[in-house]
């Protein structure tokens, strides 16, 4: 992963639990960080995100841009939702970890076309378990 983007509900719980970006990948990530949000007036000053509101398209071109030769990591059931319906989703990684968040938004929402996935690899550390999936595109 060269640079991540997110919405802003992630990074404003991610505020709350991890001091802002430090808990990303335990507190061991170090590249650009975005985060997509439609009211950019009241984004925190946080000199470790650009804030992003020209779309999600642009937002994209952007992180790609930003990732260089590398992936764009997308956190957030919203912006995984976009990409999938924008055919720019290659790979689904999810992330089980034993933290009870509350109520959130559903990964895929009904109503939508089904989406075949692959399991391509699981992962599994002290705290976290993580499901690999390749998109299946037709």
């Amino acid at each position: 992963t060269g640079a991540i983007m997110a919405g802003r509900r992630w990074y404003d719980v991610a505020s709350e639990l991890h001091e802002h970006t430090g808990g990303i990948y335990g507190g061991r990530w170090e590249g650009p960080v975005f985060v997509l949000t439609s009211h950019p007036e009241d984004a925190p000053d946080d000199p470790a995100v650009t804030f992003l509101s020209d779309g999600f398209e642009q937002a994209i071109a952007t992180g790609t841009e930003a990732a260089r030769e590398r992936a764009l990591g997308l956190f957030g059931p919203s912006l995984g939702m976009q990409a999938l319906e924008h055919g720019l989703l290659d790979e689904l990684i999810v992330h089980i970890a034993p933290v009870l968040l509350g109520d959130g938004k559903r990964l895929y929402g009904d109503g939508k076309p089904r989406v075949d996935l692959e399991r391509i690899g699981t992962t599994h550390g002290e705290q976290v378990m993580d499901l690999r999936y390749r998109v299946i595109k037709k």
